[in-house]
């Protein structure tokens, strides 16, 4: 038979009556409360009515792993008043009666002051992070970064995740608003108040595992794994951390010390992947497929201009979410003209590029034509030649772009080799054939 049990739970510091009652309710059945340690850990005894008393100490600190010197005096008097420190962890404090007339630790104003401190630092130090990271990317997502972001579901994963997050902090700080006006009230009124009522603490750790399992599946699916295996590291790299900490209990400023070596660790992580990521074509997904190989192109320049030539590079890219879609294709050919080089039989290398954004959302392609748009000073309006909703053109430097808008799609269409009406309609027709 075990003679030592540990539970992983957690309450708030606002429910710190419902954790000493949860105490005194393992002694009971034989489980005497004897230290944190990856947990509470627990050692069997007789059953017994012991007494806990839970405090939330003013002087502690969320990195606090022990009790530290300040708390060791604060226990030297709560002993005197017939309570016996057990042990401490963050602002915790765990007392065991010793003398059947011992008197509160604590007078309930200041009780209530320390435990209102204790939880708005806590929600402080979880909450700024999820909110402004949510921030960031939400205006990231609706200026700079949408086309990167729309049409890539696992990013879209972990933005709603983020957000979630940040959501579920400012849903606690309504909560604590709530809970400490009551209090306040019930104070002035001279009831006695009852710390919490039973509740715990979700566990974090399971939650990130859920969605950290959820995020890289996605990823898979999509062909990113790459974008989450350094946010895995660095997660898997805080969890040792926080595991190391948890069992070795350190001082409060060697566990601060080990923090910010794991927190810069993973700042160094989040951005080389961030790097990577942002300095990845947008358009494109990391498998293009390089080389003289059109096999899978809806249009090359053969197709529309007299100008073919041999073809001497490629390149391709998709994505594809829940949102929509997107298709790059890029080709050059050599062609020989004399007449452009200034001597016959030199090559000249021409270019075509054509992206094709598909969404059934008409607000996506509405905001991508507002993005694209903003690359067409001086466009006419082309709309009569592609037969389509909205298209303009723009003719300079010897390059043609078009910008068109038809159905379900947007199309950013460039070339050297400038299409005549007919060259026009072999476009919409091979574009049209290919299904975009």
């Amino acid at each position: 038979m075990k003679d030592k049990k540990r539970c992983a739970i957690s309450f708030r510091y606002r429910d710190c009556d419902a954790f000493a009652q949860y105490l005194r309710r393992q002694s009971g059945l034989g489980w005497h409360f004897k230290e944190f340690k990856l947990g509470m850990v627990f050692e069997r005894g007789e059953p017994g009515d012991i007494v806990y008393a839970v405090e939330v100490f003013p002087k502690g600190s969320e990195t606090d792993t022990r009790p530290e010197e300040d708390a060791k005096e604060y226990a030297a008097y709560c002993e005197a008043a017939g309570w016996q420190l057990l042990d401490g962890q963050k602002r915790f404090c765990v007392f065991r009666r010793t003398r059947e007339d011992a008197v509160p630790i604590v007078e309930p104003e200041e009780r209530f002051r320390n435990i209102r401190r204790a939880e708005w630092r806590e929600w402080l130090g979880t909450a700024l992070s999820p909110i402004l990271l949510s921030a960031m990317w939400w205006w990231a997502f609706f200026t700079i970064s949408f086309r990167q972001y729309v049409f890539h579901d696992t990013i879209l994963f972990f933005l709603l995740a983020v957000t979630a997050m940040a959501a579920a902090k400012l849903w606690d700080a309504g909560a604590l608003l709530f809970w400490s006006a009551r209090v306040k009230r019930q104070l002035a009124a001279g009831e006695a108040i009852c710390y919490g009522k039973g509740r715990r603490k979700g566990n974090p750790w399971f939650l990130f595992a859920a969605v950290m399992t959820a995020g890289i599946l996605i990823a898979y699916k999509d062909g990113n794994t790459q974008m989450v295996i350094p946010v895995l590291i660095a997660a898997v790299g805080l969890m040792l951390c926080g595991i190391v900490i948890a069992v070795r209990r350190p001082s409060r400023a060697d566990s601060e010390g080990i923090r910010y070596m794991a927190a810069f660790g993973t700042y160094i992580v989040a951005m080389l992947a961030a790097a990577v990521i942002l300095t990845s074509d947008p358009d494109r997904e990391p498998q293009a497929a390089k080389g003289p190989d059109v096999s899978g192109f809806p249009l090359i320049q053969a197709d529309y201009s007299d100008r073919a030539g041999e073809i001497t590079y490629t390149d391709s890219g998709a994505a594809d979410g829940v949102l929509g879609s997107i298709r790059y294709f890029y080709v050059t050919v050599r062609v020989q003209d004399g007449a452009d080089t200034g001597s016959a039989g030199i090559g000249v290398t021409e270019s075509l590029s054509y992206t094709i954004y598909q969404s059934s959302h008409a607000w996506i392609l509405d905001r991508l034509w507002g993005q694209e748009i903003k690359r067409f000073d001086g466009a006419k309006d082309c709309a009569g030649e592609w037969q389509a909703l909205r298209a303009v053109c723009v003719r300079e430097d010897g390059i043609t772009r078009y910008l068109v808008r038809c159905g379900d799609r947007l199309i950013v269409f460039w070339t050297e080799t400038a299409p005549d009406s007919r060259g026009l309609a072999v476009i919409r027709e091979k574009l049209t054939a290919y299904g975009l």
